[in-house]
């Protein structure tokens, strides 16, 4: 069991529905007390439809093409915020992915329509993506996953402050 001394420590879980689901640990001397808070934040979401040279010869999307899904996400939404990556990397500034962690849950097939949501958190030098993808028709939870990201300005980490005034309804 950890010590008194220990600090307490948020744990941030995936974004569904609008809501940022957080398990807040804070440890005591004889027990771990966990407590369940909903926090409000804004996420993104776009619509997309499966193509069918996306999916394998079981005719259900590749798991490579999730990432694709995901990465069109992330640029759709700096599109929204009025940046893109290309413009950040003319200015020497290049948000690249260090860490992907996808869990599939249900298979999308040819013509499926989805919806990919995302929302944002930062740690340290690190952007947090936490991404999911829905089927429209039923709302089922086909993908989710967690993207880190870092800041390169000119080759060196950053946390990218300069995004900050941008991003700021969603961290």
């Amino acid at each position: 069991m950890p010590s008194d001394n220990r600090q307490a420590k948020w744990r941030p879980c995936l974004a569904r529905n609008n809501l940022y689901i957080c398990i807040y640990i804070r440890y005591t001397q004889h027990k771990v007390k966990k407590k369940i808070t909903l926090i409000m934040k804004k996420s993104f979401e776009i619509e997309m439809k499966v193509r069918d040279y996306e999916c394998d010869s079981q005719g259900v999307v590749n798991n490579a093409n999730y990432l694709h899904y995901m990465e069109n996400t992330r640029h759709e939404f700096m599109y929204s915020l009025g940046m893109s990556f290309k413009e950040s990397h003319l200015r020497d500034i290049d948000p690249v992915v260090v860490k992907a962690n996808l869990h599939y849950k249900t298979p999308l097939t040819g013509g499926d329509v989805f919806i990919s949501k995302l929302t944002l958190d930062r740690k340290g030098v690190k952007m947090i993506f936490y991404q999911s993808i829905y089927r429209k028709d039923d709302n089922v939870l086909c993908c989710s996953g967690t993207i880190e990201v870092a800041i390169l300005i000119k080759g060196k980490p950053s946390r990218g402050d300069l995004f900050d005034e941008k991003l700021k309804d969603y961290l």
